[in-house]
């Protein structure tokens, strides 16, 4: 007997685990809460997952007027969440009302188990009120119900939610299945704006893939064995929105960027750390082979592609990477079939603009060494009358800067303003580069992080280099006036040869 009865308990046991399933509970410590009108309304909230695991779903927040008919609107939200073996608190914010009003909100967890689940905590009071002084103290806590998921009907091995609550009373049945109706009301409408969005997508994408811009582009991939893999479309409207199309060939990678306005491109992007195709007219441009057939004798390699497309004009920005991490651009601009504007960094060595200064350093040195002998030396006095004759010094960076504004008044003139706008800011560049740095010439980068650190007024000069640096490289509109202006403003401020070189303070 004692056999058959542990054989029983055995049997009992093993039956007990689905009886016993876990589920997640929502609570919250009060049925009502109060708030002044105008402020967020922020709520505690508490979970918990009895599973033997964390349970990670769908956490959303369903706000209506409590009376039928007013004017306050009801919302929505939703955010994936993780409930966890042991019970969180976290404050959840559920929205705001402008105006006295009062709301019924409704949490829910949907979550995957079995056929699907939702853990339901509803009857919840939200008031927003003009003043807090007569607001009521409300200590009553609120705990949720555990469901199956009414989106997934119910299961062939459980009851339904009003048969599982038996025993807990009518209200509270009735409660629990107005619940799931919401629950059910509330998948329906994400799904249907889910749809929506999808539809919005697809129509956008139609007006993208046929726009000019974009076809010439998704034409040079294609040629080069591309293939579109992933689209990524933000709509605004169902007609305008951004873009982000990523096309592969084997392990490389290009990406056309853009926004769509009305149904027309604005613009598009292509981008790539492998060598895409360029345009036709680049590759047979001489200027652009003498470049890339310097490059290549010195080693460097293309490691990056920026092709920017509007109507009527391609901006071109090519990168270079060459031995001890040195990095070349080249830049180049394509108007109405013609190319307009190219430039590109020397890949000679890097120590060649500055080998002036090497010269003079050099020649101190020495003249130094010289001196420091004859002061020491104990043997015959020099010859009278004989006299060491002093190097001749170089040119000095306010008087190279002078030179180049110079020439930029003269490209000016000459209608050239993308090379006066060049010329000018380099000759910020260098005075800036050898009189409050070490000398060697500095990026625009590199001037505008070094004049963060000044304690002075640098507003204007950064506005200087950067229109310089827009117009140089063809992404700004030249202005003849403000050309001139600059080149004064430039003239006056870093050429004039005051016996003081220029430092943070007195910049």
């Amino acid at each position: 007997m004692k056999f058959f009865a542990a054989i029983l308990i055995l049997i009992i046991v093993s039956c007990i685990p689905p009886a016993i399933a876990g589920e997640v509970i929502l609570s919250t410590p009060q049925s009502e809460y109060y708030f002044t009108a105008g402020d967020e309304a922020v709520i505690p909230l508490s979970l918990v997952s009895t599973y033997d695991r964390d349970v990670t779903g769908t956490l959303a927040l369903v706000m209506v007027p409590a009376a039928a008919g007013s004017n306050p609107s009801a919302s929505r939200q939703t955010r994936q969440f993780s409930a966890f073996t042991e019970k969180r608190t976290v404050s959840i914010p559920v929205g705001r009302s402008d105006i006295p009003a009062d709301y019924l909100l409704t949490v829910t967890f949907s979550y995957n188990e079995g056929s699907g689940r939702t853990s339901v905590l509803g009857g919840i009071g939200v008031h927003f009120l003009t003043s807090m002084e007569n607001a009521p103290e409300n200590r009553i806590a609120l705990t949720g119900a555990d469901i199956t998921d009414p989106a997934a009907g119910t299961s062939s091995q459980g009851s339904s939610p009003t048969e599982k609550q038996e025993g807990t009373g009518h209200e509270e049945a009735l409660q629990i299945s107005q619940m799931a109706q919401d629950t059910s009301a509330l998948r329906d409408q994400m799904a249907e704006e889910s749809n929506q969005s999808a539809d919005t997508e697809d129509e956008l994408l139609q007006y993208i893939r046929a726009d000019p811009l974009v076809m010439s582009l998704d034409r040079t991939l294609s040629g080069a064995g591309y293939f579109l893999n992933k689209t990524g479309i933000t709509p605004v409207s169902n007609r305008s929105g951004s873009f982000v199309l990523t096309y592969s060939s084997g392990p490389d990678d290009a990406v056309i960027s853009g926004v769509l306005h009305e149904t027309r491109v604005l613009f598009a992007e292509e981008s790539s750390r492998a060598p895409v195709p360029l345009p036709g007219l680049l590759l047979n441009n001489t200027t652009y082979q003498e470049y890339g057939s310097r490059y290549t004798e010195n080693g460097f390699t293309r490691s990056q592609t920026r092709i920017n497309v509007t109507p009527g004009t391609e901006t071109v920005n090519l990168t270079y990477a060459g031995s001890a991490g040195r990095i070349l651009h080249m830049n180049a601009q394509i108007e109405k079939g013609t190319v307009v504007a190219m430039e590109g960094d020397s890949p000679e060595d890097p120590l060649a603009p500055f080998m002036p200064v090497i010269v003079l350093v050099t020649v101190i040195l020495i003249s130094a060494g010289i001196w420091y002998l004859a002061t020491t030396h104990t043997g015959d006095p020099p010859v009278p009358g004989s006299r060491v004759q002093e190097p001749e010094l170089q040119e000095s960076p306010r008087q190279v800067a002078g030179h180049l504004l110079d020439e930029a008044e003269r490209d000016a003139a000459a209608g050239l303003y993308r090379d006066a706008y060049r010329k000018t800011g380099r000759a910020i560049r260098i005075v800036l580069s050898f009189e409050i740095w070490c000398g060697d010439e500095l990026t625009n980068r590199e001037v505008e992080h070094l004049l963060s650190s000044c304690p002075g007024d640098t507003g204007e000069i950064r506005q200087v280099l950067d229109r310089c640096q827009a117009v140089g490289f063809a992404k700004g509109i030249p202005e003849p006036g403000e050309c001139t202006e600059m080149i004064r403003f430039v003239r006056e401020r870093f050429t004039t040869e005051t016996g003081k070189e220029t430092d943070c303070n007195t910049i």
